[in-house]
């Protein structure tokens, strides 16, 4: 795994740096272990500046075979992620979103995007994507550490 650094950090996510020592630097695997949050990790790390483009494709099969949730759209990520692991991270957001979604419409017939937007139902949503993610980063951690 090839090491991160900070200007790095900053280029790809911004956001992440708050979390970080300004000095930081490690690999992958460090990053994933620490208090950034779970979005923000796989943002990083999935490119293949930092994990190999197996793992990454990998990774993307991982995630579309735990959810009972894909949309069509999240196969044509896939597909473009086994030709391109550049798509990795879209691929674990769209399992991620569509998992959250899913969640908070079960049993709602009929509910629209902007029917779900009036509810006021986005903090229950973001709850769940982010716990997607978490389970995301740690099976990520399980296959860089194997």
């Amino acid at each position: 795994m090839n090491t991160i650094n900070i200007s790095q950090i900053k280029a790809w996510e911004p956001d992440a740096v708050e979390y970080l020592p300004a000095d930081w630097a490690g690999t992958a695997l460090d990053l994933l272990k620490t208090k950034v949050p779970a979005r923000h990790k796989l943002n990083l790390v999935s490119r293949i500046e930092c994990i190999d483009a197996k793992i990454l494709v990998d990774f993307c099969e991982w995630c579309a075979a735990t959810s009972q949730h894909t949309q069509p759209w999240d196969n044509k990520y896939l597909e473009k992620a086994r030709k391109d692991p550049r798509y990795a991270y879209i691929v674990a957001d769209c399992v991620a979103t569509a998992t959250a979604w899913a969640a908070d419409a079960v049993g709602k017939e009929g509910l629209t995007i902007s029917d779900w937007a009036a509810s006021g139902k986005g903090n229950e949503v973001a709850y769940v994507r982010e716990n997607v993610r978490k389970a995301q980063v740690q099976h990520l951690i399980e296959m860089l550490e194997n």
